[in-house]
């Protein structure tokens, strides 16, 4: 199975917290045959929070180290951007209620990948 994380996810894996456990007892996304992706933009939001909110040395390594266990999601090639641009066209004309860019950002990642979203966001 593929899996594309989002940054919420990955703060809870900085973390260990019980919502990591949860999803490492029911999906095993490190395991053998599954596939565990994290988005290049995402990276760079945790790298963000990790500067705004002044975390230290240790903290931050460990955030390094555990994006180094990603496959690397690069949203930047030209398919990926025609696919977004179609879906968020085909988004602003028929559905009228407001989506989020993360929410956004997820379903076309995980359209590019055909992977399996593990968010805590509302994705309808």
């Amino acid at each position: 199975m593929i899996y594309l994380f989002d940054s919420n996810i990955v703060l809870h894996y900085v973390r260990q917290s019980d919502l990591m456990k949860n999803i490492e007892q029911n999906f095993d996304s490190f395991g053998v045959g599954n596939e565990s992706w994290l988005c290049v933009v995402s990276k760079g939001e945790l790298r963000s929070i990790a500067i705004q909110n002044q975390w230290g040395k240790t903290r931050r390594q460990r955030l390094e180290e555990l994006m180094g266990d990603f496959y690397p999601a690069d949203i930047f090639s030209e398919e990926t951007i025609d696919c977004y641009a179609e879906y968020n066209s085909l988004l602003i004309c028929i559905v009228l209620q407001q989506r989020t860019i993360a929410s956004r950002k997820m379903l076309l990642n995980a359209a590019h990948l055909g992977s399996t979203n593990v968010t805590t966001r509302k994705i309808d």
